[in-house]
C-alpha cells in the first residue's frame, strides 16, 4: 500500500490536489498492475498524510507526533571534540596519561574552558556541566562539584615538571633556541603571602600585587620551562636561576639563549660564558650609545644595508639591526632626554646666577649629580670659572646617538652566525611575547584568584597549556592561508564553525538516543585541513571511543 497523489484543473482553472490510500495488485492474466482505492485522505491535515506515508512505506517504523516530547537535552559538542583530538595530536593527553583518570578528565576540562570560555573554577564547573564534556567522558554532572577541581589541581601541581617535560620530549625537534621573557600578572585580593608582592606592573595595575612568570620557549613555540616569582624581582635576576634549572633538565651545550634588554648585566653574561652557553641578547639604549661613542662607530654605517656587523672583540661581536618604524618612537624619547639634561644644568646655571650658588666645589658637585640623574652625561658636559657657569653640548655624540633612533644591537657569542641569522633569531622573542599577550587577552590568566602558591602555579600551567593549543591551532590555518586578513578569518571565527555542532539526547520508548547535527561543508574544509576524520564528529558513538 502507499499513497497515491493526483491532480486535475477544475472548471475555474485551479489546480486541485487529492491524496488516496491504493493497494496495487495484478489481475490474472494482465500485464499491467492495476490499483484499489482503499481510501480517500484527501481532507486530513498534511503533516498527518506524511505521517500515514511513512508507515505504510515501513511498518515497523514509529511515527513521533511531537518531537518536543522525545527530546531532553542539547549540548556543545563541536569545538569539545576538536580541541579534545589536537590535544591529542599534539602529545598533551599522552603527557597528562600520568594523572588519574578522573582528575586528567578534570583537568582537561579546565583547559577547555579556559580556551572557550575563561572563567574562574567555579564558574569552569557550571559550564562544563552545559556542554556535551560531561556525556563524553562519562562524568556525573550532579555530582560534580568545585571541590573535586583543587583536588585534580593539587594532584597536578605535584607532578607537573614531568608533564611538561613529557609534553616537550615529544614534541621538541631540533631545540636550539631559547627563548625567554617575563611578565607580570595581578592578583585580586591579597594573593599568596610571600609570592604576591607590589612591583612593576606590565598590566598598568601598581595597585595589585602581583606574580611574575618567567617562561622559556623554543623555536617551534612549544614551552620548555616555567616559574612563577615574587611580583618584585628584577627582569635581569632571574636568568641565572633559570639557566641552573634548565642545566639540570637538557644539555644546552648547543643552545643559544636569546634574552631581551632588560636580562643583559655583565653578571648573566659571564655566567653564560662560563656555562658554556651561547647567546643573542639587544643591548639597552645606553648601552648601545656608549658602545658607539666608545668604539668610535661611525655613523655612515647606519646608511649600509643591514644587519651588519659594527663592532667585533674576541669571541664576540655587535650587530646593528633596524626597525625603521621604531624611529619616530626613539627620536621623540631622545628629544626628551636631551631635554631633560639640558634643564638640570639649566636649573644649576640659574642658582649660579642667584647667587644661591657660589663655591665651586659645590657648583660641580650640584651639576655633575643632576647630569647623571637626567641620563645625559654623554651629551653634555659644564665649565664653571670665576663665577661663570657655561653649558656644553657634545654635538658628535648627540648625532651619533640620532643616528642610532630606530636601530638597535644584538650582542652575541655565535660569531660565525651570519648577521641576518642572528637577527632573525632574535626576532623569535616575538614567540614569548605572543604567548604572553594570548595568555592575558585570550585565556585570560588574569587577575588570579588563587591564595595559595600551589594553586597559582598549577593554575597558571593549564593556562600556558591552553595557550599552546591555540597557538598550535593558529600555525596550522596560518600554514594553510585560512587564517588571514584578506580572508577576514579569526580564531573566533574558527571557534564558532564548530560552535554550530551539538548534540541532541532524544528518548523514545525508554531507549536514549544520541544525535550529532549534520556536518557542514566548512567544518569538513576545517577537519581536512587537519587531518581529522569526519565520524567523530558525525557519530557519537565513534567520538566516545575517541576519549
Amino acid at each position: 500500500m502507499f499513497i497515491k497523489k493526483s491532480w486535475r484543473i477544475n472548471q475555474n482553472g485551479r489546480k486541485s490536489i487529492s491524496y488516496q490510500i491504493v493497494e496495487s495488485y495484478r489481475k490474472r492474466g494482465k500485464k499491467y498492475a492495476t490499483h484499489k482505492v482503499l481510501a480517500t485522505i484527501t481532507s486530513l491535515p498534511g503533516p498527518l498524510i506524511e505521517k500515514i506515508g511513512i508507515l505504510l512505506k515501513s511498518p515497523t517504523a514509529m511515527v513521533i507526533p511531537e518531537i518536543k516530547d522525545f527530546f531532553k537535552n542539547s549540548f556543545v559538542f563541536g569545538p569539545i571534540v576538536f580541541l579534545y583530538f589536537f590535544m591529542k595530536k599534539i602529545k598533551i593527553i599522552e603527557g597528562l596519561k600520568i594523572i588519574p583518570v578522573k582528575s586528567r578528565i578534570l583537568l582537561l576540562g579546565m583547559i577547555l574552558n579556559r580556551i572557550l570560555e575563561p572563567r574562574s573554577k567555579l564558574g569552569s564547573v557550571s559550564w562544563v556541566k552545559k556542554t556535551s564534556f560531561p556525556v563524553l567522558f562519562g562524568i556525573d554532572k550532579n555530582k560534580l562539584v568545585v571541590n573535586q577541581v583543587y583536588k585534580a589541581m593539587d594532584i597536578l601541581y605535584k607532578k607537573m615538571d614531568s608533564v611538561l617535560d613529557s609534553f616537550f620530549q615529544n614534541n621538541k625537534g631540533e631545540t636550539v633556541l631559547l627563548l625567554y621573557d617575563i611578565t607580570s600578572v595581578f592578583f585580586e585580593g591579597a594573593g599568596p603571602e610571600g609570592l604576591a608582592r607590589y612591583g612593576y606592573s606590565r598590566d598598568g595595575r601598581p595597585d595589585n600585587p602581583q606574580v611574575l612568570i618567567c617562561l622559556c620557549l623554543n623555536e617551534e613555540k612549544l614551552p620548555i620551562y616555567f616559574d612563577i616569582l615574587e611580583g618584585n624581582i628584577q627582569d635581569k635576576k632571574t636568568v641565572i636561576p633559570l639557566i641552573e634549572k634548565l642545566r639540570e633538565k637538557f644539555s644546552l651545550t648547543q643552545s643559544i639563549f636569546v634574552g631581551d634588554r632588560g636580562m643583559v648585566t655583565v653578571e648573566n653574561l659571564k655566567f653564560l660564558e662560563k656555562e658554556g652557553l651561547d647567546y643573542i641578547v639587544a643591548l639597552t639604549h645606553n648601552q648601545a650609545r656608549k658602545l658607539i661613542m666608545e668604539k668610535d662607530v661611525q655613523p655612515e654605517l647606519f646608511d649600509k644595508e643591514i644587519p651588519l656587523t659594527i663592532y667585533t672583540e674576541e669571541k664576540k661581536k655587535y650587530v646593528l639591526c633596524g626597525s625603521r618604524y621604531r624611529k619616530e618612537h626613539d627620536s621623540l624619547l631622545l628629544s626628551h632626554l636631551l631635554e631633560k639634561g639640558k634643564k638640570a644644568l639649566e636649573d644649576v646655571a640659574r642658582m649660579v646666577e642667584t647667587g644661591r650658588l657660589k663655591e665651586p666645589t659645590k657648583v660641580i658637585r650640584r651639576a655633575q649629580k643632576k647630569l647623571t640623574e637626567s641620563g645625559c652625561e654623554n651629551f653634555y658636559d659644564f665649565t664653571y670659572k670665576d663665577g661663570d657657569f657655561q653649558i656644553i653640548e657634545k654635538t658628535s655624540f648627540i648625532q651619533k646617538a640620532q643616528a642610532l633612533c630606530g636601530y638597535y644591537i644584538l650582542q652575541t657569542t655565535k660569531v660565525d652566525l651570519v648577521d641576518k641569522e642572528v637577527e632573525t633569531h632574535y626576532k623569535q622573542l616575538k614567540f614569548v611575547e605572543d604567548a604572553f599577550r594570548q595568555l592575558k587577552d585570550l585565556v585570560e590568566i588574569r587577575p588570579i584568584f588563587h591564595w595559595k602558591e600551589r594553586r597559582v602555579k598549577t593554575h597558571i600551567f593549564l593556562c600556558i597549556l591552553a595557550q599552546t593549543v591555540v597557538n598550535k591551532i593558529k600555525d596550522r590555518l596560518k600554514e594553510t592561508g585560512w587564517l588571514n586578513e584578506e580572508t577576514g578569518n579569526s580564531f573566533s571565527h574558527f571557534l564558532d564553525i564548530f560552535y554550530q555542532s551539538n548534540l541532541g539526547i532524544f528518548e523514545i520508548e525508554g531507549v536514549e538516543t544520541k544525535i550529532i547535527t549534520r556536518i557542514t561543508q566548512e567544518q569538513k574544509e576545517l577537519l581536512k585541513l587537519f587531518n581529522m576524520e569526519q565520524r567523530y564528529f558525525t557519530n557519537f558513538t565513534d567520538a566516545k571511543k575517541l576519549v
